[in-house]
């Protein structure tokens, strides 16, 4: 018997290995596991984009919540400002000569001339004009706007503004911070807190060459600094406002 697989040409079968057949390779069902064709690796969209995305829009979100407080104040005051310009358009008054009007005119003199050589052309209400008639305006303004006026070539109008543009928006974050500190208090009513303090009705003085903004600015921030206690920043912005 064990020649007779010899003689035949029979092999040896094996558990599990299939018998050899005369089928063509074409017409043998494909079932092993070498002619398995190998998957193509599946064509997927790069994560990082997705992601990138997405952490832009969390970080423009974020910029605007912290720069939320500077946009609602500048808003409303450039709402403040193009009505004084239709007004003064009205009047044939440019709009820089109505934002530099009344004690403007003192301010930007005493920066330009100090107290002692303010144009004698300068009166009071009552019309009149005495060596001490400057020394009711203070002088921090003034002198903030000289010290800017290096940096605009000189031009003390564009200083003053930029001055009151800038305080403006400090004493809107400070409103903001203010209110999160009170008991009760939030952002949004921050934001709306600061949105009425640019619109108050003698609010345009917050666009002009006045000192307003920068003493709310200091006011403002020194009751921040009593609120957290910390004694020094509320000092210092009390002694300047």
């Amino acid at each position: 018997m064990q020649n007779r697989d010899v003689h035949t040409g029979e092999r040896p079968r094996r558990a599990g290995v299939a018998a050899p057949t005369d089928e063509p390779d074409a017409a043998r069902p494909d079932t092993g596991p070498a002619r398995t064709a190998a998957p193509r690796p599946a064509q997927r969209r790069p994560a990082h984009g997705r992601v990138r995305g997405v952490g832009d829009r969390a970080t423009l979100r974020a910029v605007a919540s912290v720069l939320s407080p500077a946009a609602v104040y500048l808003a409303v005051r450039a709402v403040g400002v193009a009505v004084l310009a239709l007004m003064a358009a009205g009047r044939d008054i440019p709009l820089v000569t109505a934002l530099r009007s009344w004690d403007a005119i003192w301010l930007l003199n005493i920066a330009h001339h100090g107290y002692d050589d303010v144009p004698t052309g300068l009166v009071d209400a009552f019309g009149r004009h005495t060596a001490d008639t400057a020394y009711a305006f203070f002088p921090g303004y003034p002198a903030t706007v000289a010290a800017v006026g290096l940096l605009t070539g000189g031009d003390l109008v564009a200083a003053a503004l930029l001055v009151t543009a800038v305080a403006g928006v400090v004493a809107a974050f400070g409103l903001v911070r203010l209110t999160e500190l009170v008991p009760g208090g939030s952002r949004r009513a921050g934001l709306l807190l600061v949105a009425l303090f640019a619109a108050a009705p003698m609010g345009v003085v917050l666009s002009m060459a006045y000192t307003e903004a920068l003493f709310c600015a200091f006011a403002v921030w020194a009751l921040v600094g009593v609120l957290r206690r910390q004694w020094l920043l509320a000092g210092l912005c009390s002694a300047a406002a």
